[in-house]
C-alpha cells in the first residue's frame, strides 16, 4: 500500500470512529469510552496485539460496572470498541489509566473517555500524569511534538513489548 493510501485508511477509520463516538453521545449517552490500541507506524495488528486488545478489554469489563458495548470492529487503526457505563465518568478514566498501567504492554492500550459536554477527558484534568515515551519514559506527546527519537525505534520498541505479552501465559497478566 502507498504511503498516501495509507495515511487515507488512517484518516478514514478515524473519522469513522469519531462518527461513531459523536452518534453515541448525540443519542442522550452522558459519556462513552473507546479501548483502542496505541501502535506507532503502518502495522496496528503485530503478533501479540489481538490477545492484548482481549485482554484490555476483559479487565475493562471487570472493572467498569453496567459495561456496554456500543461497537466494535477492526479498521485500518486495528482493533476498536466503544462502551459505556453507568459510573462517573472520572472514575471510568482512572479505571481506564490503571489497566493502561497493569503490565508493561498494557502501556499501549489506549482507554479514552468522551463527554457529551466538553469532549475527551485527559490525564492532566484528572492530575494524572502523561503518558510515557517507550524509549526514555519523558511525555510521549513531547517526544512525538519534538522528534526526539528515531520512528523505527519507537516501533521496534512497541513491537517488542506486544510480542512479549503474545507470549506471556494469560494466567500471569490476569492484574
Amino acid at each position: 500500500m502507498s504511503c498516501a493510501a495509507l495515511q487515507t485508511s488512517l484518516l478514514d477509520a478515524r473519522e469513522a470512529r469519531q462518527d461513531s463516538i459523536d452518534q453515541a453521545l448525540a443519542a442522550g449517552r452522558a459519556w462513552v469510552a473507546s479501548l483502542s490500541l496505541a501502535l506507532p507506524g503502518a502495522e496496528k495488528t503485530p503478533p501479540g496485539a489481538d490477545a492484548l486488545f482481549s485482554w484490555g478489554r476483559a479487565r475493562l469489563q471487570e472493572r467498569i460496572r453496567d459495561f456496554a458495548l456500543l461497537a466494535t470492529w477492526d479498521d485500518a487503526l486495528g482493533p476498536w470498541l466503544l462502551l459505556g457505563g453507568s459510573e462517573d465518568p472520572v472514575s471510568a478514566k482512572r479505571v481506564g489509566v490503571a489497566v493502561e498501567n497493569l503490565h508493561p504492554a498494557a502501556r499501549l492500550l489506549d482507554v479514552d473517555i468522551y463527554l457529551a459536554s466538553s469532549g475527551p477527558l485527559g490525564r492532566a484534568s484528572l492530575g494524572l500524569e502523561e503518558r510515557p515515551c517507550l524509549l526514555c519514559r519523558r511525555p510521549a506527546r513531547t517526544c512525538i511534538r519534538l522528534q526526539r527519537h528515531e520512528p523505527e525505534d519507537i516501533i521496534r520498541a512497541a513491537h517488542a513489548l506486544i510480542a512479549c505479552f503474545g507470549n506471556s501465559a494469560p494466567g500471569r497478566l490476569s492484574g
